[in-house]
């Protein structure tokens, strides 16, 4: 027969209520007691019934992971999105919850899944990358009253109500790229930044900006341009503009960007950095790039860590907050000075 809760606290000579108390770490309960009861469950070999416990609490102990881009986009643009995976896991397993991710190509769509998953109580709360201008799923998440919180700064919306969220200063991480390039005397620098319905796009436009600005370098519109962060975008975005401008070096998002426009300046006989300087952010890839890249590191992993601890607050104390995870300048060989 299967072993009870009723066992257990017979065993140990408590109620099954100091029992289930003891069993489910709660605080109510002596260290004494709860380690007899925790004996007597590991001799009896008794395992905690999670779906009774959660039932009775309310609770489903899983954080749904949204992230509306393709899983494509998703997995193949950089190792970010890994970092950040990490950082959402152990958090959420220090926290007691259990992880399940979703991926949608189109905003619409996540607004069509997160109706479904709530409607099926499925998850406890949710975390979103990829903030954008256009997130129809917001009005649902607000209506249904379920926790959420955003990796990325999300767009002002028109509610009056706070939304929790973690991101970097993405003005100051694309800021620290130029200055830098800027500090080694580049005057025609390219930017290549992610796609512009992405709100972190606008603020990494609004940090080069700043950057020229404090050098007192006229910004030239053809030296902005938008892609994907992918490598093919890039390739193409930086062979467009080589036959279009003289640059003397490029900041770019990712190193899957920044391998795209290496391949197209190999491709017209020019190399990094003793013709063109390259900065990206964030890469645990740059031991594998030649010359190893200069980045501004946005730390993803604790990006990821710090969403779970957000929401868990969220969850269990309706608390809204936000964090800022900063960013840090790495040279490497790829940024040399203008000759």
């Amino acid at each position: 027969m299967r072993v009870t809760i009723r066992d257990v606290a017979k065993r140990s000579g408590v109620s099954v209520s100091t029992a289930s108390l003891a069993l489910n770490n709660k605080p109510k309960v002596s260290p004494e007691t709860r380690e007899k009861v925790l004996r007597a469950a590991q001799e009896l070999n008794y395992h905690v019934h999670h779906t009774a416990r959660n039932l009775a609490v309310g609770m489903t102990y899983q954080i749904g992971l949204f992230t509306p881009v393709s899983l494509e986009h998703t997995f193949s643009s950089s190792d970010f999105f890994t970092k950040l995976i990490q950082g959402i896991y152990n958090a959420a397993q220090d926290k007691g919850y259990s992880l399940m991710l979703f991926v949608a190509d189109e905003a619409a769509d996540v607004a069509a899944q997160v109706d479904r998953w709530i409607r099926s109580r499925s998850v406890d709360g949710f975390l979103i990358t990829h903030p954008s201008f256009q997130m129809p799923y917001l009005d649902v998440l607000r209506t249904n009253a379920i926790p959420f919180v955003f990796v990325g700064r999300p767009p002002e919306t028109g509610h009056t109500s706070p939304i929790s969220y973690v991101d970097n200063d993405n003005v100051q991480v694309a800021r620290k790229a130029t200055e830098h390039l800027l500090e080694l005397g580049h005057r025609r620098i390219l930017f290549i930044n992610g796609p512009a319905r992405f709100t972190y796009a606008q603020d990494r436009l609004q940090g080069y900006q700043d950057a020229l600005q404090q050098y007192d370098v006229s910004l030239d519109p053809g030296l902005v341009k938008a892609a994907e962060l992918t490598f093919v975008d890039a390739h193409h975005v930086t062979e467009q503009t080589l036959e279009e401008q003289d640059f003397t070096a490029i900041v770019v998002l990712n190193a899957m960007q920044a391998l795209g426009s290496i391949q197209a300046l190999a491709k017209h006989g020019l190399s990094v950095p003793q013709d063109i300087s390259i900065v990206a952010s964030n890469s645990a890839l740059t031991a594998y790039i030649h010359p190893p890249l200069t980045t501004v590191d946005i730390f993803p992993y604790q990006l990821g860590f710090q969403a779970v601890q957000l929401l868990q607050r969220q969850i269990v104390e309706d608390a809204i907050d936000h964090a800022i995870v900063p960013c840090q300048l790495i040279p490497r060989s790829s940024t040399v000075a203008l000759h």
